[in-house]
């Protein structure tokens, strides 16, 4: 079995793995959660009414316009889908299923429009057809139901958009599926492995505590930057010390703090990038660049 930081993989897991190593690894390997986005928090709420409607429950449902009009539940709703690959195990929840489980369907929200390329490229799709297919011999028709949201403060509203795709995917298609999982599993278990490797974990202690030290050596180098800009205040000056030049000058430099709505709007953008890099709707563009830092984990 590959040594996997949680004991099931999951399509969340593999999109994130896949787009950006490093918040994975933040997110998995040191238990980091990220903030939670108004966009996420607002679609999870969407797929909890759902399944507490289909129990019976009595409350307030905040569903799209029409959606009980419009929309014919099946009777598998959040349906666990558990598969052993051999070497790891995945865990993933179809939002709804025919009793058959020939037709499944997943409900989707946020201002990320689908399309049916999207549909078509959606690796979670592609992974519950696969699964179905190992375990009951059939290719569903899988449907994507897209309820367009916006955005409305800090928080998310319904709008009047409602649309629906369909796609059934070829052998082929779950053959190639089948090996984007498993490479995906090993790069994450080769990484995990590095991770608990305690001789990399003894260089890296070695590693924080130099940049503990130099950050330390920083603030103590400033306080006496600080002494002689009191000194020099406005002026103009230039000295030599052994075989260093030091000089001194003042300029004006100019900033802006933008307005309360400015920027809300550009946190609302930035959680919608992240949304659009998570379901691939993003264009990727890769080079690869070599970082070592350390920082706060908060």
């Amino acid at each position: 079995m590959l040594k996997l930081p949680r004991p099931h993989l999951s399509i969340s897991q593999i999109n994130l793995w896949e787009s950006d190593p490093s918040a994975y690894m933040k997110r998995y390997f040191l238990n980091i959660p990220d903030a939670p986005s108004p966009m996420m928090e607002f679609g999870k709420q969407f797929a909890s009414d759902i399944e507490d409607y289909v129990k019976g429950e009595q409350r307030d449902f905040n569903f799209p316009p029409n959606f009980l009009q419009n929309i014919l539940l099946y009777p598998h709703v959040e349906y666990k889908l558990k598969h052993d690959f051999g070497e790891f195990n995945f865990l993933g929840f179809i939002d709804n299923a025919s009793e058959n489980f020939e037709i499944i369907r997943d409900f989707k929200t946020g201002t990320a429009a689908w399309t049916q390329d999207r549909l078509e490229n959606s690796l979670q799709m592609k992974a519950y057809s696969l699964i179905l297919f190992k375990q009951k011999g059939i290719i569903p028709t899988c449907f994507i139901d897209y309820y367009k949201t916006k955005i409305k403060g800090k928080g998310m509203e319904w709008t009047d958009v409602h649309e629906t795709y369909q796609h059934t995917f070829s052998i082929v298609d779950l053959v190639e599926t089948d090996s984007r999982i498993r490479k995906a599993a090993e790069e994450i278990a080769e990484a995990y492995e590095l991770h608990c490797n305690e001789e990399l974990q003894n260089l890296f202690d070695v590693y924080v505590q130099c940049d503990i030290e130099v950050k330390e050596w920083t603030e103590e180098r400033d306080k006496w930057r600080k002494k002689i800009e009191q000194h020099l205040q406005n002026s103009r000056y230039m000295v030599q010390v052994n075989d260093k030049i030091l000089s001194y000058s003042t300029y004006q430099k100019k900033s802006y703090t933008h307005s309360q709505e400015l920027q809300d709007r550009e946190e609302q953008l930035a959680a919608q990038k992240k949304q659009e890099i998570l379901y691939g709707v993003a264009t990727e563009e890769t080079k690869t660049i070599k970082l070592l830092t350390v920082k706060d984990a908060k």
